[in-house]
């Protein structure tokens, strides 16, 4: 951690070179991802920002100034119809929510986090609102005859409607739930001839 790093440390002893530069190029031997460093130094920079203005500290903010790492070139990434069917076969030894979950994914695009928080109320016809998504802003997501299909399957079975969740939520869904799921399925896939790994992300993407 950052911040676990620098703590015994005063806010002047903190430098450039000897902490904040070799702190990044650690991380970055280490394989994290570049968003996860620039948010990391840019949380830092905004506390050293705010002691400076709101707190009356005569000190230089030690983040100002130093480069951020470049983000990793996109992923393109292409399913075939085979792993496809390899994939959401996997899928089906699964939690029973997993399947429709990777099944809405390939076929909408949406963001796991965005899959998990679908309601009832917000799927029409032909799309499904989303109030609430990363962006801070809400979008219409078209629905696929396919994901149609999906939606609809889960909408015959009464104790799914009347919870008021479109993927069932017994005891609450959470990210690691899914992450565990799907590595799982991911892991067998494989052994019956997945060609590559694909992680949830790239569901959005492989269409």
């Amino acid at each position: 951690m950052l911040f676990r790093s620098f703590s015994k440390l005063a806010p002047t002893a903190i430098s450039p070179q000897n902490h904040i530069i070799n702190w990044r190029n650690r991380r970055v031997k280490e394989g994290k991802a570049p968003s996860t460093i620039n948010n990391a130094m840019n949380l830092l920079s905004a506390v050293f920002k705010h002691a400076i203005s709101e707190w009356g500290y005569n000190i230089t903010n030690p983040v100002s100034g130093i480069a951020r790492i470049p983000p990793r070139p996109p992923r393109h990434v292409h399913m075939s119809p085979q792993d496809r069917e390899i994939l959401l076969n996997a899928c089906q030894a699964g939690p029973h929510w997993l399947l429709p979950m990777v099944r809405i994914a390939l076929e909408t695009a949406m963001r796991q986090g965005e899959i998990r928080a679908m309601r009832w109320e917000n799927v029409r016809d032909v799309f499904v609102h989303l109030p609430d998504t990363k962006n801070n802003t809400p979008r219409d997501v078209p629905m696929t005859f396919e994901a149609e299909q999906v939606v609809t399957e889960l909408a015959q079975k009464a104790e799914n409607t009347a919870k008021g969740w479109v993927i069932p939520k017994p005891n609450g869904v959470s990210q690691n739930d899914i992450s565990n799921a799907y590595r799982d399925a991911v892991s067998r896939a494989k052994a019956n001839g997945l060609s590559r790994h694909y992680t949830f992300h790239d569901l959005q993407i492989g269409r």
